[in-house]
């Protein structure tokens, strides 16, 4: 049992935690969920990072304004304690203090230990739970904010800056996509130079073009940050089980089941499995009067737990539905990003900007995959459909065939034909003089 001799607790303490206070600082906390006006992800990425953020944000305001806006907990007292802020205090004290659970078919425990088996208290930190919970699926967009300047472009301002073409005149958007396809092809003919020079950074150097220069790495990264969306999401079941302590992964079955399913009645509309969100418990106080200590067990109601557990239904069935999103998107993405055959049905998408209002020819599109697959490899094949996903297909198509001229160039200035043996072509290796190599 608790002394109240020992807790200097009163209603002007309380007070400093006023609702405008804590209003503004998770208003403060919830605007790093603005919505960018960059894009360099998908739909579903932002529907984590910004749309289950901004959820949390809003349940833990809501839950934090029941705190502190009306009773969260109202204690029925002994009719000794008839002035009104004896009533007050009580309240306060129970709230900030453990109860416990003691069903009416039970007898009252004796010994604090029984008492101390069925505590409850989760409610206090259930807003520091929410923003808890929201700052886990921002998780995965820091990790992918921070990673991705490591591939040598500037994902977001390429994004950006196609996006600005798209209600320009066909004059000054092909001018800014001339620009965006020029940095897109310095980064793709001077991707696997080495960043360093000296005996004393080969080993880097290789590292460096095995991995961040390797064309790969932002297929990986993307790959990775979609696989921590989909495990953010799930980990949000376990995360909620050990905040309550029940077994959250089967408590919207379970709610279903005992509203609409169930064949015993309810009860004036109430749900009758209450372990996870009791209406009801006892909390034990001590009063000093002079030399005695009398202790008082009094009976409290807890509304705040019937708003809590409309707040957990609600977001059982968003994560969800946000698991099963995720996991669709990782593995549609694994499939494009990953599969041949999807990369090849995207670009046959595009084939027609080799030679627009006519058929290509079989060299040209040989030449055509060869820009696909050696020359942007598949992070440049990623940016076009992160580009194609944000903008339009049109902008996507426009910015390719800019690429496209920028690389038929390259080749004649590095001394290559239009098509060569290595396109595919089956002509003698003789006929040719050997071509460099992209990273030379």
């Amino acid at each position: 049992m608790l002394d109240v001799t020992s807790t200097q607790l009163n209603s002007t303490q309380l007070s400093h935690l006023s609702p405008a206070g804590v209003a503004t600082a998770l208003t403060a906390i919830a605007s790093l969920s603005r919505d960018e006006s960059v894009r360099d992800d998908d739909q579903v990425a932002r529907l984590n990072h910004w749309g289950a953020y901004a959820l949390l944000m809003m349940l833990a305001l809501a839950a934090g304004a029941k705190q502190y806006v009306g009773d969260p907990v109202n204690c029925w007292v002994p009719a000794q304690f008839d002035e009104k802020w004896y009533n007050h205090y009580v309240n306060n004290y129970c709230w900030v203090h453990p109860l416990y659970k003691v069903p009416f078919s039970e007898p009252m425990p004796v010994e604090d230990a029984e008492r101390w088996v069925t505590l409850t208290g989760f409610y206090r930190w259930v807003v520091v739970c929410f923003i808890f919970q929201a700052l886990l699926f921002r998780l995965p967009r820091g990790i992918w904010h921070m990673a991705k300047w490591q591939s040598g472009i500037n994902v977001e301002k390429i994004v950006s800056m196609t996006m600005d073409t798209a209600l320009a005149d066909p004059k000054t958007r092909d001018e800014k996509l001339g620009h965006v396809a020029e940095f897109m092809h310095r980064w793709a003919s001077t991707r696997k130079r080495p960043s360093h020079t000296g005996r004393a950074f080969q080993m880097r150097n290789y590292m460096d073009s095995m991995w961040k220069r390797s064309g790969y790495f932002l297929v990986g990264l993307y790959l990775f940050v979609k696989g921590l969306y989909l495990a953010v999401s799930i980990l949000q079941f376990q995360v909620i089980s050990m905040f309550l302590d029940v077994n959250f992964w089967v408590f919207g079955p379970q709610v279903l089941s005992d509203t609409i399913f169930s064949s015993t009645p309810r009860i004036s509309g109430r749900w009758l499995s209450e372990d996870a969100f009791p209406r009801m418990a006892i909390c034990d106080f001590r009063l000093r009067q002079l030399s005695n200590v009398q202790v008082h067990s009094v009976q409290c109601v807890l509304p705040i737990n019937i708003f809590l557990e409309k707040m957990y239904l609600v977001l059982w069935f968003f994560i969800t539905m946000l698991a099963i999103i995720n996991l669709y998107s990782f593995m549609s993405w694994g499939m494009d990003l990953l599969s041949a055959r999807k990369t090849r049905h995207f670009l046959d998408k595009f084939a027609h900007v080799i030679t627009p209002g006519k058929t290509p020819k079989n060299s040209e599109i040989r030449m055509f995959n060869s820009l696909a697959r050696g020359y942007l490899k598949s992070d440049g094949i990623f940016l076009v459909k992160i580009i194609a996903a944000n903008a339009t297909d049109l902008l996507a198509a426009d910015l390719l065939r800019q690429i496209w001229v920028r690389y038929k160039k390259y080749r004649n200035k590095q001394g290559r034909v239009p098509f060569l043996p290595e396109d595919g072509v089956d002509t003698p290796r003789d006929e040719y003089p050997m071509p460099p190599t992209l990273s030379s």
